[in-house]
């Protein structure tokens, strides 16, 4: 891991990788990956990375479970986090 990664950015990859080994996990612990995900908000993340977590979150709900209103939950707080700062970011 590169030493220039900021102090709230290395529990956030740190996460994001554990999110990333459970859903490729064999067989998937899509469970455990959501788990992963929104404990990301815990940590009162920039909005950078709390849009980004949405986004993965509202995916992994879209793609691998049949909750698709959850799903439909996290792209709409993805949107709003967009809509409030314009330029923030390009998804």
């Amino acid at each position: 891991m590169a030493s220039n990664v900021e102090a709230p950015e290395r529990w956030y990859l740190a996460l994001l990788g554990f999110a990333e080994h459970f859903r490729t996990s064999s067989p998937p612990k899509i469970r455990l990956c959501v788990h992963c995900l929104q404990a990301v908000f815990q940590f009162k993340p920039p909005q950078r990375i709390e849009a980004r977590t949405h986004l993965q979150l509202g995916s992994v709900l879209y793609h691998h479970t049949k909750n698709s209103e959850l799903a439909q939950v996290a792209f709409s707080v993805l949107l709003c986090i967009k809509a409030r700062t314009p330029g923030l970011f390009n998804l």
